[in-house]
Formats: structure tokens, sequence, C-alpha cells
């Protein structure tokens, strides 16, 4: 909603991807996790070698920006929880998924991607080798000051009871 809302977020987050140092205008996000069938490649892990296989798998948001250049960009943004953890091979996916939706109408007939993690710096940490598969990473610490939401220390009242409950 934030990159929907704000334009001076939008500017900021499409400056810490692969695609720093252009402007743009984001035209398009879905945050309610696009979904298809693609062709991934995987590690067989009994015959150790490399093989096609369908798989039906999601992208948290995808965010389109018009850049100045005329190009359409599709960023693909995967958004993990401090506690959560990837499931097998998902960091390995998204760029496939990515690559496979490039001229796409439903998924914003974007021309150019980038794939980029949100998450906890804690995560980052405790899973290095699947956080470099992706192009960008932006923090919730960063993106706390324009989202309180993401800020560690947030006490919403509602929030609060809701975990309460729970």
């Amino acid at each position: 909603d934030a990159l929907a809302r704000s334009s001076q977020f939008a500017d900021w987050f499409l400056a810490r991807t692969s695609f720093a140092g252009n402007r743009g205008t984001r035209v398009r996000s879905r945050s309610n996790h696009p979904w298809g069938s693609l062709p991934v490649q995987v590690l067989d892990p009994e015959t150790q070698t490399i093989e096609t296989v369908v798989k039906e798998s999601e992208t948290d948001i995808i965010v389109v920006y018009l850049l100045d250049s005329g190009k359409r960009v599709g960023l693909h943004i995967e958004n993990k929880l401090g506690l959560g953890k990837f499931r097998p091979n998902q960091a390995d996916f998204y760029a496939q998924r990515a690559r496979a939706w490039v001229s796409v109408e439903k998924y914003g007939d974007y021309t150019d991607w980038g794939t980029v993690l949100v998450a906890p710096e804690g995560f980052r940490a405790r899973f290095a080798e699947d956080s470099s598969k992706f192009d960008a990473f932006i923090s919730h610490e960063d993106i706390a000051q324009f989202v309180p939401l993401f800020n560690p220390s947030f006490r919403d009242p509602w929030l609060a009871a809701v975990q309460g409950h729970f």
C-alpha cells in the first residue's frame, strides 16, 4: 500500500534496487501473491543432475515502474518475517519466475525485471546464501522510516490486542 500511496517511498524503493540511478513512476503493483505455473530448473538430489519441472509458485509483490527512458520494469519482491525461512529452492525460483513473466499483461507487461528481498537484517544474516540470490535487499529496519509497521518496536493498540488474544 505504501508503494501505491507514496511517490516518495516508491522513488526511495526503486533507488535501492538493480535499477538505482533511473527515475520512474510506479504504475502498477499487486500484493495478492501473483501465482502461476512455470517450468523451473531444479537439482535432482538422487542423480545430482539439473532437471526441468513445472512448478506452481508465487511472488509476494510485483511492482511495475515506467522508467523515464520508457522501459517498463517489474520488481518481484519476497517479504520475509524475522522468524521466517525460505522454502526449498524459493530464492532460485524468483529469478526464473520473473524472467518467465516478461511481457505477460496480467503481471504488468514489463520488459526488464529485478528481484528484491525485503526482510529484517537478522533474517538476511541467518540465510545469507539464499538471500544473496536476490538482485537487491531492503531491510525492514530501513523501510520503517516510511512504514511504521516495519519497525520492530511498533506497538499498535489494535495489533497488540489481537496478539494478546492469541
